[in-house]
């Protein structure tokens, strides 16, 4: 187990301004926990809870991963961020991780490292999935399964229930929603996997996947692995959802409701708010917020209308 205490500081750019408080670290091989202990953070009247970030650097830039929200900061701050390998994108970032950033929605920005090294973390960059790493790596749904077994992802969301649209079809025909094929411009780079059909056809149906499970969607939705809210939303209540609503096939993002966060949503692509208890979902503690409207920021899939649509017929 490695311990050890840094200061944390107000940046700008790289010039440290004044010492705000401390962090005090535990990490061993399998998790880390950074205990943040700060008092004096720059108060205004529209002031929200910190963003947290985790950051390398490399060279001369700044890599930042999104952790999560802290509380409104009061007179003081007393937070703790308890983070895995799995959670800074993939297991090779785990020993890079430098430090801590916190940044306030008026684009004040406080920060802990590890080193002497001297970081700009005002001009942080986002870290991005590599295409070739979301290919690359094998879904949740796929690993341990022989080579012509079938994987979970593709046996719908009721493991034994049969689809309505393949009821009373004999063994070998084909149910409509199997028929048609998506005709949009990003077809021929991807299609809806087996188990999205014949999730949207049971309809209603709900259930809960990992980041990297997004390779069992079309490929034209594979970018949105590295989009910013949905990474947010991800580090801090660890999961998605599929779910399937007004005969859509929808991607969701953990999350919770006020106007100024609905705003951010719809401009990152995920208008539509569904509230948590309007669905059937079973949540840890630690994938749900009690104290807020917890619930879900959507999006439709693309070509998902096309398992969906013979339902109407």
């Amino acid at each position: 187990m490695r311990r050890f205490i840094r200061y944390l500081y107000e940046y700008e750019q790289e010039k440290k301004m004044r010492n705000v408080g401390f962090v005090k670290v535990e990490q061993d091989v399998d998790q880390c926990v950074i205990h943040v202990h700060g008092k004096g953070f720059r108060m205004e009247e529209n002031a929200q809870g910190l963003r947290v970030y985790l950051f390398w650097n490399t060279e001369d830039k700044c890599i930042g991963i999104p952790q999560g929200v802290t509380e409104v900061p009061g007179p003081a701050v007393n937070w703790q961020l308890c983070y895995t390998p799995e959670d800074v994108g993939k297991k090779e970032n785990y020993d890079l991780v430098n430090g801590i950033i916190l940044k306030d929605v008026n684009g004040h920005w406080y920060a802990a490292v590890w080193n002497d090294d001297v970081v700009n973390v005002c001009r942080m960059e986002m870290w991005k999935m590599e295409e070739d790493y979301v290919q690359g790596e094998e879904p949740e749904c796929k690993k341990g399964l022989a080579q012509g077994e079938e994987p979970e992802c593709k046996k719908g969301l009721a493991q034994d229930e049969e689809p309505e649209c393949k009821k009373g079809l004999a063994q070998d025909e084909e149910p409509e929603c199997k028929k048609e094929t998506v005709q949009d411009e990003e077809s021929e780079s991807g299609k809806l996997e087996d188990d999205l059909e014949k999730e949207a056809c049971l309809g209603g149906k709900v259930r809960k996947i990992q980041r990297k499970d997004m390779v069992c969607l079309p490929r034209c939705e594979w970018r949105h692995a590295n989009n910013s809210f949905l990474i947010h939303g991800y580090y801090n209540y660890h999961h998605l959802i599929l779910t399937v609503r007004d005969d859509r096939l929808k991607l969701g993002v953990p999350g919770v409701y006020h106007p100024q966060e609905e705003k951010a949503a719809e401009s990152f692509g995920f208008p539509e708010f569904i509230p948590a208890e309007e669905l059937d979902l079973k949540l840890t503690d630690e994938e749900k917020n009690d104290r807020e409207k917890f619930g879900y920021w959507c999006r439709d899939i693309r070509g998902s209308h096309d398992c969906v649509e013979p339902q109407k017929r």
